[in-house]
């Protein structure tokens, strides 16, 4: 499963709704058999990287480009 984006407004932030999302993903990608979720979040998103450490994904992969 491939998350491509999450977000949520920062006024309904820390409400629970970006843990019930990926909860949600998380079940389905359980129900359908994926063998891996995968999201990416930008390298200046600590927070949200916590956030994702924090409901059990672990970093992989460095992605680098060219602007």
């Amino acid at each position: 499963m491939y998350i491509p984006e999450l977000v949520v407004l920062e006024k309904y932030q820390n409400h629970g709704i970006g843990k019930k999302l990926v909860n949600s993903c998380i079940a389905f990608a359980k129900k359908n058999k994926c063998h891996r979720i995968r999201l990416e979040s930008s390298n200046q998103r600590k927070e949200s990287h916590q956030f994702y450490k924090h409901l059990g994904f672990e970093q992989s992969a460095l992605h680098l480009q060219i602007i």
